[in-house]
């Protein structure tokens, strides 16, 4: 058998190294992404990422942004950690041990910027109401006490008896309902910025009902504490 010649042979070895540690890495990389996944829970679907289905834009999404992190860290598991928990918040982690280490961590790491979301109230009472009334609006004052742009990516609300928006400098945003904003949809409020969430509650809806009642607002935020962030408005219906 012919012996190849040097350059030949060296550029042949090369090559098949190339290829080997492409292999490896793409196996470790892979490896390392579903690691991941599986640390996290979809807050749509409530299971792990590794299992939720493509068919959930909201687990689809967190995938996306995990696996964008690990080209931006090149697969440093504990750099994609922290910077999936900042945009996706503690609640999404799937571990208990988890949201407390890396929650003490945040909090300890005076190096990290995030945003923190903080209400006037979360509660408001509105003691005893005719089921037949016209609108009431109720506002709470949210704040942005953190050191980074607080994004809300979605407002929902438990009725449809509910809707809410977000004022800032006397501006409406889209109103929101039982359903989810429109795919891309973000709303940004800067550090030591305040700004109005406004409930528009209408009995007249669920005119059927009757004693008391607890109707919820939920902002889902990048706030790295509190992913979603809740509300809360009490009646008592009377005819």
């Amino acid at each position: 058998m012919k012996k190849l010649p040097r350059k030949q042979k060296i550029l042949l070895l090369t090559t098949i190294s190339i290829i080997a540690i492409l292999i490896f890495l793409t196996t470790g990389a892979r490896a390392i992404k579903e690691d991941i996944y599986k640390e996290f829970t979809c807050t749509c679907c409530e299971t792990s990422l590794l299992d939720t289905p493509d068919s959930c834009l909201m687990a689809e999404g967190m995938r996306s942004s995990i696996d964008n992190s690990a080209l931006k860290y090149f697969y440093n598991k504990e750099k994609i950690m922290m910077d999936s928990v900042k945009k996706f918040g503690i609640p999404s982690l799937s571990r208990k041990e988890q949201k407390m280490n890396i929650g003490l961590k945040l909090i300890n790491d005076t190096t990290s910027s995030f945003p923190s979301i903080q209400f006037d109230q979360d509660f408001v009472e509105l003691g005893e109401i005719s089921n037949s009334k016209g609108l009431i609006l109720i506002d709470f004052t949210m704040e942005n006490n953190g050191t980074a742009d607080l994004i809300i990516y979605d407002v929902k609300t438990s009725c449809a008896c509910l809707s809410a928006s977000l004022i800032k400098d006397g501006q409406e945003s889209l109103r929101a309902g039982r359903f989810s904003y429109p795919d891309g949809w973000n709303y940004i409020v800067k550090p030591n910025e305040k700004i109005i969430l406004r409930g528009f509650y209408d009995p007249r809806i669920t005119s059927w009902q009757t004693g008391s009642v607890e109707r919820i607002i939920t902002i889902t935020s990048n706030d790295p504490m509190y992913f979603e962030r809740s509300v809360r408005i009490a009646a008592k219906l009377v005819p």
